[in-house]
């Protein structure tokens, strides 16, 4: 019997110690201002920022800060607490060679050295993560179909000097292209149709047409290793923590301001243009849904299913909807909280274009906020039905413009799109990542962003307040709840606590029981009696104009009653530390 206590007590231990303890500290949010950003593309993207540390510190960082600080001297800081300037560079994570990650992997020397400057300016950064657009220097992950160089007009072993797709004219590139052929990558790739899966991508920005890598399929499948997912999860996660370390030193030394917060995307979708001259940019997905949503043994179900176009619409926004989840969810699980945390989506399409597809609602996820490009909606992005339905349906929560600019760049529109952007009463972007540097110096856009960001953000009507979990671990039997709310409220009517069971709250709130919070506790809920198991538990605030806001979702596990164990001093002093 002594025996089968002390079992018990190790394996409670064991999975208090190990899987309760987030690996870092969340990420403290004490306020919660507008962010204007200025994107840095062009020569700066492409910076060796994976220098040896005396080329970056000679040569390299002060050709970056020049840039910096010539963007600030030109808009200035922003001069109130509540609209801050701030400035971001891509990291296109998934566009270097086949890797383990480490931390001398080069988008983790890029990622360390992006914050480092923001710390040596004290210049706010944001940092858009792009992990889905890119993955030309992967081709040992989707090449299904060149095996021996050949299979490509004008890109075999002979004839490859005019070749589309430019990097195959690199002999190197070439050599690992080849290499790389696995015919089960095609699973990692998008498919056209149910049966066929992409070759090259085609993008056109107005300068001709591009070669690229295909689109690559968002649901993760086992049927090859390693996975597109599988190896951007394990990129991803480094980066996170990267950041996330980074973070908790800036907050110990009161530098928390220095973070705009990050991105998903950049720009996820399953649209796609697969013909030189291809106007079509339209939604595939093909392969994601059939792995999402094709029974395990048939994977190639969708040619035999009747799916008609309603349905095969929602399958693609689920499959958008699937991946926020769970990239969203390993950042904040990592310490990013919802507030510095942004998807990015392409969804500027409305019903009955070729191009329609409603990635803007499928991008809403409980740990995060929404994004989308706004460049031809710019004007009135609330005026667009897709983005205020998107909105409107999760409680007009918070969202940003991970890309931003107008279409015609005039002092006029950019002061409308600004304006309707960023001081509208109804639902105000928290952040806009202005397309880019070198586009609008010298331009009407530095008059129009600098009168914006002296300015005070426009009150809006109605406000109900975001709030945080303050019980920052896993929970274990715990006697209250407690959270503070972001900014001072004007009409809330209801607050509920959120109870899960063995199940997800989702963003509608749709779940398995509600309690009220009184007024008179505050920000303090006392947990009832619960049954032992994982519970997942929010909270619910609800105001004026079919406003509402919840938290991050939070879990916490309750564990049977052990009366009969008489709990050592050691075991306490281990609790006790863990929390």
């Amino acid at each position: 019997m002594k025996r089968v206590k002390l079992i018990k007590i190790f394996f409670y231990l064991l999975f208090s110690i190990l899987f309760l303890c987030p690996p870092v500290h969340a990420f403290q949010v004490s306020s919660d201002p507008q962010y204007i950003v200025i994107n840095f593309s062009d020569t700066f993207h492409f910076l060796n920022w994976s220098a040896p540390e005396k080329e970056w510190q000679d040569i390299i960082k002060p050709k970056a800060i020049a840039r910096l600080r010539n963007i600030k001297m030109l808009l200035t800081i922003g001069t109130t607490k509540d609209r801050q300037l701030a400035w971001s560079t891509l990291l296109e994570y998934m566009n270097y060679p086949m890797d383990v990650p480490n931390d001398n992997s080069p988008y983790i020397i890029r990622v360390r050295r992006i914050m480092e400057l923001a710390e040596a300016e004290n210049f706010p950064v944001f940092i858009p993560l792009n992990g889905v657009q890119w993955w030309d220097e992967l081709p040992e992950l989707w090449n299904w179909w060149d095996y021996d160089g050949n299979q490509i007009p004008r890109c075999t072993n002979v004839d490859y000097k005019e070749c589309p797709f430019k990097k195959l004219r690199d002999p190197e590139y070439r050599n690992r292209f080849i290499k790389g052929y696995n015919s089960d990558n095609k699973w990692n790739v998008d498919w056209q149709d149910w049966t066929t899966p992409m070759k090259f991508g085609i993008r056109n920005w107005g300068s001709g047409d591009i070669y690229v890598a295909p689109s690559p399929n968002l649901a993760v499948q086992t049927n090859v290793s390693p996975s597109f997912v599988n190896m951007q999860k394990k990129r991803y996660e480094k980066i996170i923590k990267t950041i996330s370390s980074k973070l908790d030193l800036w907050q110990k030394e009161g530098k928390d301001n220095l973070f705009a917060g990050l991105s998903i995307g950049t720009e996820v979708t399953l649209n796609g243009a697969l013909k030189p001259g291809d106007s079509e940019f339209k939604p595939y997905g093909y392969r994601a849904i059939q792995d999402l949503y094709c029974p395990m043994k048939d994977k190639e179900c969708g040619q035999n299913k009747d799916w008609n176009y309603e349905e095969i619409t929602k399958m693609r926004e689920g499959v958008i909807q699937k991946y926020f989840e769970e990239f969203t969810f390993i950042a904040n699980r990592s310490g990013i909280p919802k507030q510095r945390l942004y998807t990015h989506v392409w969804s500027e399409a409305g019903p009955g274009e070729l191009r329609y597809m409603d990635a803007m609602g499928a991008s809403a996820s409980p740990y995060s906020r929404p994004g989308m490009s706004i460049y031809g909606k710019a004007l009135n992005p609330l005026g667009f039905p897709l983005l205020f339905s998107a909105l409107e349906k999760n409680g007009y929560i918070p969202w940003a413009a991970p890309e931003f600019a107008p279409l015609n760049r005039d002092f006029e529109s950019w002061n409308t799109a600004l304006s309707n952007t960023l001081n509208n009463t109804i639902d105000q972007a928290k952040l806009i990542d202005v397309y880019n540097e070198a586009d609008i110096l010298n331009t009407p856009a530095i008059p129009a962003l600098k009168n914006i960001l002296i300015q005070e953000p426009v009150k809006m009507g109605c406000i109900v307040s975001e709030v945080n979990p303050l019980n920052k671990r896993y929970g274990t039997n715990p006697e209250k709840l407690e959270w503070k709310t972001l900014s001072n409220d004007n009409a809330v009517n209801q607050s509920v606590i959120i109870w899960a069971k063995n199940s997800f709250p989702k963003g509608d709130g749709l779940t398995t029981k509600e309690y009220p919070i009184s007024s008179l506790s505050g920000n303090i809920f006392f947990t009832p009696p619960l049954e032992r198991g994982f519970y997942y538990w929010a909270v619910k605030r609800t105001g004026c104009e079919n406003k509402w806001t919840m938290s991050t979702p939070q879990i916490m596990y309750i564990f049977p009653a052990l009366p009969e164990i008489k709990v050592p001093f050691w075991v306490k002093w281990l609790l006790d530390f863990r929390k």
